[in-house]
Parts: C-alpha cells; sequence; structure tokens
C-alpha cells in the first residue's frame, strides 16, 4: 500500500518492526481499543502532517493481532467504541480498514462483520482462513471502505 503512494497508518500489539521501516504505527495494547489509541492516533496525524500531508484521514488503516493473544486490545475491536476511534483516522471518503485478526473461540464472524457496517464501513472483501504454521484456529481478513457521512 505504502509503495503504490498511499498514506497508511499500521496497528499492531508490537509496532517496533514498522516503524524500523519507516512507516507511520501505532500501538495497539489493553484496552478498549477506543480508549487506547486516542492518543495514538493524535500524534500519527500530527507526524502525517509535519510530514506533508494534509489529507483528511489515512488512505488505509491496518489492523492485525490476535483477539486470543491481545485480550484487552483487541477481543472486541469491531464494538462501536474501537470502530468509531479507527474511522476517525480513516479518509472521510473512500478510505480503507484493512484487517488480518485471528479469531477467539467462540467468535462469529457475522457479529464481526455486522459491527463493520453499522460504524458506515461498507465491506469491499472478506474471508476466514485457517492459520498456517502449526497454529490452530483461524483468522479473519477484510478489506472495507469508509461511506461518506451524510
Amino acid at each position: 500500500l505504502v509503495s503504490s503512494g498511499m498514506v497508511v497508518l499500521g496497528t499492531d500489539a508490537d509496532v517496533e518492526p514498522m516503524l524500523a521501516r519507516g512507516l507511520q504505527a501505532v500501538p495497539t495494547v489493553g484496552g478498549p481499543l477506543g480508549r487506547l489509541l486516542e492518543g495514538s492516533l493524535a500524534a500519527a496525524r500530527a507526524h502525517a502532517v509535519a510530514a506533508g500531508w494534509h489529507g483528511g484521514g489515512f488512505d488505509a488503516v491496518l489492523l492485525m493481532g490476535s483477539s486470543a493473544e491481545e485480550s484487552g486490545a483487541f477481543a472486541r475491536w469491531w464494538a462501536a467504541e474501537s470502530l468509531e476511534e479507527l474511522t476517525l483516522a480513516i479518509k472521510p471518503s473512500g478510505g480503507a480498514l484493512c484487517a488480518e485478526m485471528t479469531l477467539e473461540e467462540g467468535t462469529n464472524p457475522a457479529a464481526v462483520l455486522q459491527g463493520l457496517r453499522a460504524c458506515g464501513l461498507m465491506l469491499r472483501d472478506w474471508q476466514v482462513v485457517q492459520l498456517g504454521g502449526g497454529r490452530a484456529g483461524s483468522a479473519l481478513r477484510l478489506v472495507a471502505w469508509r461511506l461518506p457521512r451524510g
């Protein structure tokens, strides 16, 4: 995404690899996600403006992690409170939320997708995939666009 000229914000429990590659990223540690990201997102926006970006939001926000391993921040990242904070960072029209999250046992992907729709995001693509590398469980991958309000 970044190599195609998009302004992207990454989120993960460990953002050091992203920062080392020169990407903008904020940590998602603890919970709920919405309250903890507020200061980090404001700082990321200020950094982007200082670097010469004057858009109304990031072209894309990447959300990666494991709801099972990061239960505080990610267990319900699709809840309204968390999504409202994330959508503040996405461009008002045409910005995207891209996510790859492991699904905690018992998490219904339909609940996640409904949460996205309720927050004004239009699903472009989604799939549930089995985890690789000898890990048990599945992950939800999705791309959702932010729809203009009004």
